[in-house]
């Protein structure tokens, strides 16, 4: 693909250099590049303060104006509460979404790292999308670990929304109740509702048979030669890795790996992800396992700029038609 000259800026929780925690600047990447980071007034970075959310629109209006690609990958511990991590990661992928909307330009696009979306919460968000960009994939890339639940919606060719509805979303949501969802189900179409049910049993069904087959794997019964071809075929997937992507020293002193500034592409991650460059995006098909759930306009769903701001929340886990 041609050469494309990128400004890349992103947020994320602040490091924390203080203890030996997840969130230490272990690489010194962020200090190295700390002007291209948009933590806040507080310094924090935390998206689900209203206040961070609108620093990070005004500072990206500020060097970028309305941005070509928004990605998002936050995520929070849940490892002491695991069988609830959709509905205990649903507020950040939220406010993640809702940040987008107030970044991108028209025709712009968004890819979110989701879990399993099959609470509430995760439709709502989801038919958020639908409405608000033009086309909406499901996609497990071959770089994600086939044995967890994430997946990566990717949302093309943004419509826009109306006139100061991402920052009135953001007012409500931040001020409602964590059990909220942004969007009660009964405003959503039950055609819709289906898809992504469907959607979350595809992948659920191919996270099952990577587990089932992970045991079967390294439960104890693999052979010496199983052993071996296993890890000519881990090596021949890193070179082919290395041989199709151009990796660059992020430590080298004559380096900026975000490059100059230009035209927007913008970073919008939230919690404790791991942030990666976007500017090179040719990544050939072979590389994507995705499934071919795309989300069509049905004559009962609402358009995003009829629905009403107080009619916008519902308890979670109430279904109601």
């Amino acid at each position: 693909m041609p050469s494309l000259a990128a400004s890349r800026h992103s947020s994320s929780l602040a490091p924390d250099d203080d203890n030996d925690s997840a969130l230490a600047d272990h690489t010194g990447f962020m200090w190295q590049t700390k002007t291209h980071w948009l933590w806040g007034p507080d310094g924090s970075g935390d998206l689900l303060k209203a206040d961070v959310v609108r620093a990070v629109w005004a500072g990206a209006a500020e060097r970028l104006g309305r941005v070509d690609l928004v990605t998002a990958d936050g995520s929070v511990d849940c490892s002491h509460d695991p069988a609830h991590q959709e509905l205990l990661v649903a507020p950040l992928l939220i406010v993640e979404a809702i940040a987008a909307l107030g970044l991108l330009r028209l025709g712009g696009s968004f890819v979110l790292k989701i879990f399993t979306s099959f609470e509430p919460p995760s439709i709502a968000l989801l038919y958020i999308l639908h409405c608000t960009f033009s086309e909406l994939r499901c996609c497990k890339p071959a770089t994600s670990k086939p044995g967890n639940s994430e997946v990566y919606v990717v949302a093309k060719c943004f419509r826009g929304v109306p006139c100061g509805y991402a920052a009135a979303l953001l007012e409500r949501f931040c001020a409602a109740s964590p059990e909220c969802t942004p969007l009660a189900l009964q405003h959503i179409s039950p055609p819709f509702v289906d898809q992504v049910a469907r959607c979350a049993a595809y992948f659920g069904t191919l996270q099952v048979a990577a587990i089932s087959r992970n045991l079967r794997t390294f439960g104890g019964g693999t052979s010496r030669s199983a052993a071996k071809r296993h890890t000519r075929e881990r090596n021949a997937c890193a070179t082919e890795f290395l041989a199709r992507f151009t990796l660059v020293d992020a430590a080298a002193p004559d380096n900026d790996a975000l490059g100059e500034a230009g035209d927007g592409i913008d970073d919008a991650s939230g919690h404790g992800g791991h942030n990666s460059d976007v500017i090179d995006t040719a990544v050939d098909s072979s590389l994507v396992q995705q499934v071919g759930v795309e989300w069509q306009d049905d004559e009962s769903a609402k358009e995003l700029s009829e629905m009403e701001l107080p009619m916008c929340f519902g308890k979670k886990g109430r279904r109601t038609r």
